[in-house]
C-alpha cells in the first residue's frame, strides 16, 4: 500500500492494482458519503498478473515523475504515478436509445410516456479509445432516484414502475484513469397520468369530500337540533298533560283519604292510590328532567344526585363531591341516564337494607377515564352469596349499558364501596 503527493493511495491485492482517493475513504468511513471511486489497473493495461505480493517498492523515474513498483506473481511491473501517459480526456456521452414497454421511441425534444405505461429503460454509451472496456458510468433518474447508482460498466437503466410525473435521467461516464464527464448526458421525461391522476382531479374529489363532510355535518346538527325541540316538546307535554294529573289524583287521594267518609277497606285503598300516585309523578319528574336538553350538564346530574340522596337516605349524613371534572360538560342522554338510574338503585339498597350513618359519594376523573365511587358504613353483606338479591344484578346490568365495569366491595359488618369506572363520554 502506497500513497502519492496528489491524495492518491495505490493498493495491490489479489485481483490487480487499485488506486483510490484518500478523502473519499475518509468521507465514506465516516459515513458522510456512499461512493467511492476506484480506478483499477489489470491485464489489459499491461499487467502480467493479477496476483501482487506483498512487497511494494518505490523509486524515481528517470524523468522525475516517479514511479510505483509492484511485485507480483509473474515479476515485477512499474506503474507511473503521475505524468503525460495519464488519460485526462472526459469520455463524451450519449443516450442512444429510451424505451418505453420495451418499444423504442424517438429522441426528439422531452419523451413523453403514455397513460398506463410505466415501464423505462435507458441505454447510453460513451467514447473511450485508450480502453474502451474500462468506461464505467452512473445514473440518475431525477425525481425518483434519491441519489446516483452504483459506479458499473453497464450501459443499460432499467426502471419498472415510474408513476406519472416529470423527470430528467442524467447518466455520467468515467474513463480507465478516473476522469469523469461530469456533464454527461440527460433527457426530459413526462410520464403523463390518467385524469383521474391529475392535480385538479385531486382538488375536485377533496373538495367535493370535504363538500360532502360539511353537508353532513350541517344535517347533522340540523337533526341534532330537531331531536332537542322534540326533548322540549314531550317534556313539556309530559308535564303539563300527565304531570298536571297525577298530580290532581295525588291531591284527590290525599283528601279522599283524609275527610272521605270510607270503610276501612276503602281507606286503604284510597292510601295505596295516594301512594302509586306520589311514586309515578316521582318518576315522571325524572323522566322530565332526562328528556329536557336543558338538563344535559354534568352540574344537572349532580345536583339532580344530591337532590335524590335528600330524599331517599331521610336523616342519613351524606357528601357528594367531584373532582378534575368540567361540571358544565354536556353529557349524551343515554350515560346520564343510566348513571342516575344506577345512583337511585344504589340509594334504594342502602336506605333499605344497609342501615348506615354515614354515606360518601364521590366522581372523579383520572386518564381520561370516570371513577364513580359511593361508599357507606352500613351493615354490609357478602356480594357472592346467592342471597345478594336483584338489586346487584340490576346495577351490574345498568353498567353493562354504559360499558363500564362495576366493583363491589363489601363484607358483614365493614359497610359497602362500589365503584363505576366508565370512559370518558
Amino acid at each position: 500500500m502506497r500513497s502519492d503527493d496528489e491524495g492518491n493511495l495505490w493498493l495491490g491485492c489479489g485481483s490487480g492494482i487499485f488506486r483510490a482517493r484518500k478523502d473519499q475513504l475518509k468521507a465514506c468511513a465516516e459515513g458522510r458519503t456512499g461512493f467511492l471511486d476506484v480506478v483499477s489497473y489489470g491485464r489489459e493495461d499491461g499487467l502480467p498478473g493479477l496476483q501482487c505480493l506483498p512487497e511494494a517498492l518505490s523509486g524515481p523515474n528517470r524523468a522525475g515523475g516517479g514511479w510505483f513498483w509492484f511485485s507480483t506473481t509473474k515479476g515485477q511491473v512499474a506503474v507511473q504515478r503521475r505524468g503525460s501517459r495519464w488519460n485526462t480526456l472526459p469520455p463524451p456521452v450519449v443516450i442512444e436509445h429510451v424505451l418505453v414497454e420495451n418499444e423504442d421511441v424517438p429522441l426528439n425534444g422531452a419523451v413523453r410516456v403514455a397513460p398506463g405505461k410505466e415501464s423505462l429503460q435507458f441505454q447510453y454509451t460513451a467514447l473511450g479509445f485508450t480502453a474502451p472496456g474500462k468506461v464505467l458510468f452512473r445514473y440518475q433518474l431525477e425525481g425518483f432516484d434519491r441519489d446516483w447508482s452504483e459506479v458499473s460498466a453497464s450501459r443499460t437503466a432499467r426502471y419498472p414502475k415510474v408513476p406519472p410525473g416529470k423527470y430528467r435521467f442524467r447518466v455520467l461516464a468515467r474513463n480507465n484513469d478516473g476522469v469523469w464527464n461530469e456533464d454527461g448526458a440527460s433527457i426530459a421525461i413526462v410520464v403523463i397520468p390518467f385524469w383521474w391522476q391529475t392535480n385538479w382531479f385531486r382538488l375536485a374529489t377533496a373538495g367535493a369530500v370535504v363538500g360532502a363532510l360539511g353537508g353532513l355535518y350541517r344535517l347533522g346538527q340540523n337533526r341534532r337540533r330537531e331531536i332537542e325541540r322534540l326533548r322540549v316538546r314531550i317534556a313539556s307535554d309530559l308535564h303539563d298533560d300527565v304531570g298536571s294529573s297525577l298530580w290532581s289524583i295525588t291531591l284527590l287521594s290525599r283528601m279522599l283519604a283524609q275527610h272521605g267518609a270510607l270503610s276501612s277497606e276503602g281507606q286503604q285503598d284510597a292510601n295505596e292510590i295516594h301512594r302509586i300516585a306520589v311514586q309515578t309523578s316521582n318518576s315522571i319528574r325524572d323522566i322530565i328532567w332526562l328528556i329536557n336538553p336543558a338538563f344535559d350538564s354534568l352540574q344537572d346530574l349532580v345536583l339532580r344526585m344530591k337532590d335524590a340522596a335528600g330524599t331517599m337516605l331521610g336523616g342519613t349524613e351524606y357528601r357528594l363531591t367531584c373532582e378534575g371534572i368540567d361540571l358544565a360538560r354536556k353529557l349524551p342522554p343515554d350515560f346520564r341516564q343510566n348513571l342516575f338510574f344506577l345512583f337511585k338503585e344504589a340509594l334504594t339498597n342502602i336506605a333499605k337494607h344497609a342501615r348506615a350513618t354515614q354515606v360518601e359519594v364521590r366522581l372523579e376523573e383520572r386518564l381520561g377515564q370516570w371513577r364513580f365511587m359511593l361508599r357507606d358504613n352500613g351493615v354490609g353483606f357478602d356480594p357472592t352469596a346467592e342471597t345478594a338479591g336483584n338489586g346487584l344484578k340490576n346495577l351490574r346490568a345498568r353498567a353493562v349499558k354504559m360499558g363500564a365495569t362495576l366493583e363491589i366491595e363489601s363484607q358483614p359488618g365493614q359497610g359497602t364501596t362500589l365503584v363505576l369506572i366508565a370512559r370518558k363520554p
